[in-house]
């Protein structure tokens, strides 16, 4: 079912300058689960159907619409809710406590939406574009500032999205979220 979502994260997300931390959270995410796969085969409880049916529904429709109005964030992150309900309705809540740690991983496998990206770089942006206008206006070059863009005599240079700074971030913090797992 979601073979079509990572190809289009792979095609559309992962290979993009900064994104490319992706597939390697997939594959963290995929161990962290074949790690504990023992204990879930070995347990041997009652299955809670109706939260399952539940969580299962709120999956299926958060992929029905991430994957028809092609909003990746919904379609990747469907899964954590399509998975914990089958989880749920075959061997229970010790099942989801078992796998609590693969399934909220997953999060770090979806792309963090660009609203929240600009907001949290935006700040970042201006600071930049404020002390490059003060260095080179320091340097005695005839500079100007509006916003992010910088006029430098006939040139214009607009200060860009942060170098990646952010998924960097986000890729660190998973990794040190697994080196915690496995410690």
């Amino acid at each position: 079912m979601y073979g079509q979502t990572y190809r289009n994260l792979d095609a559309v997300i992962w290979s993009q300058v900064g994104q490319g931390h992706g597939p390697l959270m997939l594959a963290l995410t995929c161990w962290l689960a074949w790690q504990r796969w023992p204990e879930l085969a070995k347990l041997d409880s009652p299955g809670n159907v109706g939260a399952g049916i539940g969580l299962l529904a709120v999956g299926l429709s958060l992929f029905v619409i991430g994957h028809s109005q092609s909003i990746l964030m919904l379609d990747a992150g469907s899964q954590i809710f399509v998975l914990a309900g089958i989880l749920l309705i075959y061997k229970g809540v010790p099942a989801l406590k078992l796998m609590w740690l693969p399934l909220l991983f997953i999060v770090f496998v979806i792309p963090l939406p660009g609203f929240v990206v600009d907001t949290l770089t935006g700040p970042m942006k201006m600071g930049v574009s404020y002390v490059a206008e003060q260095i080179l206006y320091l340097a005695g070059y005839p500079v100007g500032r509006s916003g992010v863009m910088l006029n430098i005599g006939q040139y214009k240079l607009l200060v860009a999205d942060a170098c990646a700074g952010l998924n960097s971030l986000f890729a660190l913090e998973a990794i040190g979220v697994f080196y915690l797992s496995i410690m």
